[in-house]
């Protein structure tokens, strides 16, 4: 059925159905509303003016219309494509309905994702937003985006990065995914992983700036930079496997698959390998925290992850939840056990990927220590 709503500014014309399909005549999901508002509002932390932006999976076209509505200043050419030709009109009406002309600052094209993006001169910024796995747009993705570009990339496979498909996700992502606490955060590193390989052998480094995970998807920018060597570098940053005891809690990380547990010899079975290094750029995420135009969810996403950021580089967090029932103690709020940490000299955070759980500086002992006492 045919109707039409309002999406940030502007006013967009969908098939409406009851269960999100690619089976809809132009594929709109209301539940990435806050996906499209975080790619306005990255364009505009950025600051780059004079953007070539690429749309190869436009849907009803809700993304460019509110991109020329809300941020017509960073746009110099905006280049939009949908594969399937009834997604098109969609785009033609919507452009009319916010009475957006169609003229040399707007292309419109009916092509498959990669030919729309390799016969293109390049792009300064690239959204990937498909359903499922972005996988089969991501090489011609970073070969034809411009230096230090930046790429958006979805993935809505979660249940092959975080563990429910195993099998899927080695075959997908080159990689062993495991139903743990730690799930979403290593589901994310899977994914950031397989991005950077396919950057390397392009002699490309992706740098993650800005990445969360929101109901049913996970979300990553990274800014890409044309260099051998540091394409090279980030090599020593994927290499790592995580590991966590279902008997005792204990996680921890390396480059060996370790599939005993050293403080309880419980058997483990290792997910990765996955990207070790940072999820966030500081300066993006301040940035982005000023933006009073991004809802109330996204604030509360961004909130989280600055908290994240002083002990960003740790890899996995401890779930106080799996933690009390492994080791049959008492639950503690989550300030109470932050507050005895910090003031044994441990700086201690929430993990902004589960609210349950913690990153700390704290040893393993000292941990179960604090959380049993």
């Amino acid at each position: 059925m045919k109707k039409t709503i309002t999406e940030g500014q502007a006013i967009i014309l969908i098939d409406e159905a009851e269960v999100v399909s690619r089976e809809q005549e132009a594929f709109y999901n209301p539940k990435m509303k806050l996906n499209r508002d975080f790619s306005i509002a990255i364009i505009q932390a950025i600051g780059n003016k004079e953007l070539h932006i690429g749309l190869p999976l436009a849907g009803t076209g809700v993304r460019a219309v509110r991109m020329m509505q809300e941020i017509p200043e960073y746009i110099k050419q905006l280049y939009v494509n949908d594969l399937n030709k009834d997604a098109v009109k969609f785009i033609e009406k919507n452009f009319k309905l916010n009475k957006i002309e169609i003229k040399n600052k707007i292309l419109i094209t009916n092509l498959e994702g990669n030919k729309f993006i390799t016969d293109s001169y390049g792009f300064d910024y690239i959204d990937i937003d498909p359903f499922g796995s972005p996988n089969f747009l991501l090489d011609s993705a970073i070969r034809n985006i411009s230096r230090k570009g930046i790429i958006g990339v979805s993935a809505t496979d979660t249940g092959a990065l975080a563990g429910t498909y195993p099998k899927t996700c080695k075959r997908k992502y080159f990689a062993t995914s495991v139903i743990c606490p730690q799930k979403h955060e290593i589901g994310i590193r899977i994914l950031i992983r397989k991005i950077q390989l396919m950057g390397m052998h392009n002699d490309r480094y992706l740098e993650p700036i800005f990445t969360y995970h929101y109901e049913h998807y996970y979300r990553i920018f990274f800014r890409v930079h044309k260099s051998k060597d540091k394409a090279t570098k980030a090599f020593d940053e994927i290499n790592s496997y995580h590991h966590h005891c279902n008997k005792c809690s204990y996680q921890f990380i390396d480059e060996n698959k370790n599939y005993e547990c050293p403080k309880c010899k419980n058997k483990i079975t290792p997910a990765g390998p996955l990207y070790s290094g940072k999820l966030n750029d500081e300066k993006i995420i301040k940035k982005l925290l000023k933006d009073d135009k991004i809802p109330k969810e996204g604030q509360t996403i961004l909130n989280r992850i600055n908290e994240e950021l002083p002990l960003q580089h740790i890899v996995g967090s401890y779930d106080v939840h799996n933690v009390c029932y492994t080791h049959k103690c008492r639950l503690k709020s989550m300030d109470e056990i932050k507050t005895k940490l910090d003031l044994k000299g441990y700086k201690t955070v929430i993990c902004a990927t589960k609210r349950t759980a913690i990153k700390t500086e704290a040893p393993y002992k000292e941990i179960i220590k604090t959380l049993t006492k």
